[in-house]
């Protein structure tokens, strides 16, 4: 008995990582190209596309643009990520198949919050606040990476990746910037109240290890 043996090229592989720990996305994606549709090749075991270090792969593309979609039709988030950078469009042949392409996703203003995260889930209230970009450090530093957008309502997601060094009392002090200072955070106050203190600016503080909701004034 003979049995014919098939090769197959790589053509690239790509890694959707959180974008305020760096590391991959835990959920499976629906990731695929636009117009052919093509998916990537599946896991060895047939369980799923997303291989077990959250990169997905594509294999025997034919040369030219690929552009990879990971939302599905007409949403705008999926599993609690969202993006605000351009689809992926992809050249092929690239030099290195094997390098991972990394892709960037936040967490929306509803994704759901793993324990032990110190976390805000925010709202900023006020006159136009959507598609602000919001920041949030501890108090002590002058600025970080790290950012996400408001949604339509004022909402977002803002996860605290970097050490935080608490008071003496267990509180972290952080303090927000809206649009780079050029929206002054004039307070706001927790929800509910009681798991928080209200405060006059932008400096707040909020217990270590768990999701907060704040409401925050600007002007």
């Amino acid at each position: 008995m003979s049995y014919d043996i098939w090769k197959h090229d790589l053509s690239f592989v790509v890694r959707f990582n959180n974008h305020f720990t760096g590391t991959a996305v835990s959920d499976e994606l629906p990731v695929r190209l636009n117009n052919t549709f093509i998916r990537p090749v599946q896991k060895t075991d047939g369980a799923g596309l997303r291989q077990t270090d959250g990169t997905y792969r594509f294999i025997d593309l034919n040369p030219g643009l690929h552009q990879v979609l990971w939302l599905p039709p007409f949403m705008n988030s999926y599993r609690g990520w969202i993006s605000f950078e351009d689809e992926l469009n992809v050249v092929l042949p690239i030099e290195n198949p094997g390098a991972v392409i990394e892709r960037v996703l936040w967490p929306s203003p509803d994704a759901v919050v793993s324990p032990s995260t110190t976390a805000i889930r925010g709202k900023l209230r006020g006159d136009n606040v959507t598609g602000l970009e919001v920041r949030i450090m501890p108090d002590v530093e002058l600025s970080t990476p790290f950012f996400t957008l408001s949604d339509r309502l004022g909402e977002f997601l803002f996860q605290i990746s970097n050490p935080v060094t608490a008071e003496d009392n267990g509180l972290l002090s952080l303090r927000i910037e809206v649009e780079a200072g050029g929206r002054v955070v004039t307070g706001g106050g927790f929800i509910p109240p009681a798991t928080g203190a209200t405060f006059p600016a932008a400096v707040f503080k909020v217990k270590p290890g768990i999701c907060s909701r704040v409401i925050f004034q600007v002007t």
